[in-house]
């Protein structure tokens, strides 16, 4: 009787621990499809996601951009022109006859925050024509075609200015001011 107490509990034992065995397997077996369904493919998502945000934009080899100021009684001006690469270029003069020189490069960093700027402003779309004693000239180029705005020289640009057109002058002079000269 003793043999058969011990061997019924014995097995009793065993399908215990076989029920509780298939029934965690189960159970993590269920959870290991869920993550794979559901979590894995979120997890690849973001990833992806994360990495195309950090995308920088390429700016289209035709882009350059152009501004400066100039009137007055004695029609000089003076500015800069920025093509690509970055290569900024500083002008002057009276009327069409401009003398242009070399003085540095932007960083690729500034030139795409410029870009941006003028793309997410809608640059292209904005009309304004005020010439006045003392312009400002802004011209924007890409995929053939040009767009200019004027509009009278402000006392002091600002990036925190309402209007687009002076925020976008502001971000053109103080990009510049952090230019590497060259010698």
């Amino acid at each position: 009787m003793r043999l058969a107490t011990v061997t019924w509990f014995v097995l009793v034992l065993r399908w215990k621990n076989i029920c509780s065995t298939s029934l965690s397997t189960l159970y993590f077996g269920r959870m290991a499809a869920y993550v794979m369904k559901k979590i894995v493919p979120f997890l690849i998502l973001c990833l992806v996601g994360g990495f195309a945000g950090c995308k920088s934009q390429k700016i289209p080899e035709d882009f350059s951009l152009s501004f400066g100021a100039g009137g007055g009684f004695t029609g000089r001006w003076q500015g800069y022109a920025i093509d690509h690469l970055g290569n900024l270029h500083e002008w002057h003069g009276f009327g069409s006859q401009k003398q242009t020189e070399p003085i540095g490069t932007l960083h690729k960093k500034e030139l795409q925050t410029l870009y941006k700027a003028f793309k997410k402003a809608g640059f292209q779309e904005i009309n304004r024509d005020e010439p006045a004693n003392m312009t400002v000239q802004i011209t924007f180029s890409q995929a053939g075609k040009s767009h200019s705005v004027r509009f009278p020289m402000p006392h002091q640009p600002s990036t925190s200015d309402e209007d687009p057109i002076i925020r976008l002058y502001a971000l053109c002079m103080q990009t510049i001011q952090n230019v590497p000269q060259k010698q």
